[in-house]
């Protein structure tokens, strides 16, 4: 007597036709791609959020499980989620797996060498080679020896601060959840000394406008300010009016409500890059952890998480 075993229905949101091993893997676990799916992988790019509206529709009756290869969850609605009784998975519970992605700190210190050493401008003066100016222009700071703080010592926060010891630099950090560590400090007020502060947490109630009015007013002038975490952590009107009185350089990989991307001038920094009026400000479209190989290391590590609760 043969029989052959049921294979558990999945739905695949997120970008997939660059990983080489998704359908070895998917055959491996016993899945198998359906418009009916038990299980659920959410692509966090998404122009639209996961919410009640879209879990009530007739393919999500046979939902068991929602999952995102990524550590953000602001584009599900994790509440309803749990009033249905849907498990939910993200890379947070694979500390094991996200520890071996590097993706995002690595740009976030893209963001902070293009700021310190204007690359982005360096690069759009070559047709002016030797030009009499660029000197003059193009002249910056070298990162050794500058201080960095660092808001939120979670993963990427600690591989920023490795980074900058490696560049001959100091660093501090301010994280309420960390309880000690070297180079800790009780508030970001008492960062003022710093270079340059990089905003490493994750968004919550207590890290939602962490950065707003007066945050910053007695730091350095041509303070540096990278944001790689979520666009929600500043409050993007008191940066836009530090940004046009060229108070900060702001360089950041996200802006707020960005599930409403379709029409991004809700963002006041988002409208201030469009101007192209300042040069104190660098933004780039949420790609910081675009990577084949850290994207494939998060899809296996999600599908497992999946199969591990079935």
């Amino acid at each position: 007597m043969s029989w052959k075993k049921e294979r558990t229905k999945i739905q695949i949101d997120c970008p997939t036709d660059f990983i080489n091993i998704k359908d070895d893997l998917l055959f491996d676990l016993g899945l198998e791609e359906s418009i009916y799916p038990e299980i659920l992988i959410t692509n966090p790019g998404s122009e639209f959020k996961y919410d009640e509206s879209l879990f009530n529709d007739e393919w999500c009756k046979n939902l068991k499980i929602v999952a995102t290869p990524s550590t953000g969850n602001t584009h599900i609605d994790l509440d309803y989620l749990k009033k249905r009784g849907i498990q939910f998975y993200s890379l947070l519970d694979d500390r094991k797996s996200l520890d071996k992605i590097t993706a995002s700190s690595e740009f976030t210190w893209l963001h902070i060498m293009n700021a310190m050493r204007k690359f982005r401008e360096a690069t759009n003066n070559t047709r002016y080679w030797r030009h009499k100016d660029n000197e003059e222009n193009l002249r910056t700071q070298q990162l050794y020896g500058k201080t960095i703080g660092i808001i939120g010592y979670g993963r990427i926060g600690k591989n920023v601060s490795k980074y900058a010891e490696a560049f001959g630099m100091n660093y501090k950090f301010y994280d309420p959840n960390v309880v000690k560590g070297r180079n800790k400090v009780s508030s970001i007020e008492s960062m003022k000394d710093v270079d340059i502060v990089s905003i490493n947490c994750g968004l919550n109630d207590t890290s939602r406008n962490l950065i707003t009015y007066d945050t910053f007013k007695d730091f350095k002038k041509g303070l540096v300010v990278v944001n790689t975490s979520r666009g929600e952590v500043v409050d993007e009107r008191y940066i836009s009016l530090l940004i046009k009185s060229r108070e900060i350089y702001y360089s950041a990989d996200v802006i707020v409500d960005e599930q409403n991307i379709s029409t991004p001038h809700h963002s006041e920094l988002y409208k201030l890059y469009e101007s192209e009026k300042y040069d104190n400000l660098t933004l780039t479209p949420h790609v910081a952890g675009v990577t084949t190989d850290s994207q494939e290391i998060a899809f296996r590590s999600i599908l497992e998480l999946c199969m591990k609760s079935l």
